[in-house]
């Protein structure tokens, strides 16, 4: 009797423990307001590329492409030549959607091209923020989060301030107005 209990006690544990670790994994990163990233599989070949400390950062940026909101094809070295400015946002966070309009003003200069990326949100709803605060931004969409990923986003938003090389000047995990968007790329 008691062994029978001790493996049903052991067989209940391992059951709960296998369904809370495959809720959690379901559920990251998906919950609103979530600011947060998890690290994928791939995290450490891409930190090594990327660099751990973004102070050193000597080689070429990785290239990605995604669609926009039209669903046309954009590639990073699409823009090469141009200062980019790789701005990864969601329209939950706050801080994020601080900074757009600013990102739509730097936009405006002809050495600089901003790329709005918007981290798993479907169409429909970036289209629908977009029309309710009246923004016209080319925003493209990371709908599954694997290049935020690939570019160990963290938090939000995050900016990679790119030269017209490739090599990346700087990563800014704050918020940014035009000014301090200036002062980066005028140093």
């Amino acid at each position: 009797m008691k062994k029978g209990r001790v493996i049903l006690i052991i067989t209940t544990s391992i059951i709960a423990l296998v369904l809370f670790f495959l809720i959690d994994k379901k559920n990251i990163g998906n919950s609103v307001g979530t600011t947060e990233f998890v690290k994928n599989e791939n995290s450490e070949v891409v930190a090594e590329k990327l660099g751990n400390k973004f102070e050193e950062f000597s080689d070429i940026v990785p290239n990605f492409q995604l669609q926009d909101v039209d669903g046309n094809l954009v590639s990073l070295e699409d823009y090469r030549g141009k200062i980019v400015f790789v701005n990864f946002w969601a329209s939950w966070s706050e801080e994020s959607v601080d900074s757009l309009d600013d990102f739509a003003k730097l936009n405006e200069r002809e050495d600089v091209q901003v790329l709005n990326i918007n981290v798993r949100e479907d169409y429909k709803a970036i289209e629908k923020f977009l029309d309710k605060k009246n923004l016209d931004l080319r925003i493209l969409v990371d709908k599954d989060g694997q290049i935020g990923l690939d570019y160990l986003v963290g938090k939000l938003p995050t900016t990679y301030i790119i030269d017209g090389e490739g090599k990346l000047i700087e990563k800014v995990v704050e918020p940014m107005d035009y000014e301090s968007m200036v002062k980066k790329i005028e140093i």
